[in-house]
């Protein structure tokens, strides 16, 4: 992982929360942390702020923009790998754009596995394997900019070597 390839990290992983312990345990920190009230604080200045605080205290655009299943999964890999990556997508699978009943386009956060990622130590940089339309890995990659409007980078702990921190590190040493 030092290196900046994940695909052993990521194997890991996922044997760590095949176990039941594991993944009961990340199961009742994560839901536990899903299941607590949400508040929003507007911030900034105009009549736009309160709107979109309004609309997100309503659940009409936070859980449109994280699914409980993608947001459990953000949550879970960030903890247990060290970070976690969501892809914002703007259309369904058909194409359509994503708009609310509100008639605003909402975004929704599909979470990518870690195998997907590397991280260049040279360039400090992030990269991601590129998919074709079924989703399938191409082997090309493109570089993956956290808050682009098309990427969202989940690091609890920081963004300085965030997998040297996860708890996958503390759990290997018994698996």
């Amino acid at each position: 992982a030092d290196g900046g390839n994940f695909r052993l990290l990521s194997d890991l992983c996922d044997q760590l929360l095949a176990d039941d312990r594991i993944g009961a345990c990340f199961e009742t920190r994560i839901g536990g942390l899903l299941g607590l009230p949400i508040t929003f604080e507007p911030s900034g200045d105009g009549r736009k702020r309160n709107r979109a605080v309004k609309a997100l205290e309503a659940d009409e655009d936070w859980w449109t923009l994280f699914p409980e299943d993608e947001l459990t999964q953000l949550l879970t890999w960030g903890r247990l790998a060290g970070f976690s990556w969501a892809q914002l997508v703007y259309q369904d699978e058909n194409g359509k754009p994503l708009v609310n009943e509100a008639g605003r386009l909402t975004p929704r956060a599909e979470f990518w596995h870690p195998q997907h990622f590397r991280f260049d130590q040279v360039e400090r940089k992030w990269f991601v394997k590129k998919r074709d339309a079924s989703g399938n890995a191409l082997g090309a990659e493109e570089e993956a900019v956290p808050g682009d409007g098309q990427w969202i980078l989940y690091t609890p702990n920081g963004r300085f070597r965030p997998w040297a921190h996860g708890l996958w590190r503390g759990l290997s040493r018994w698996w």
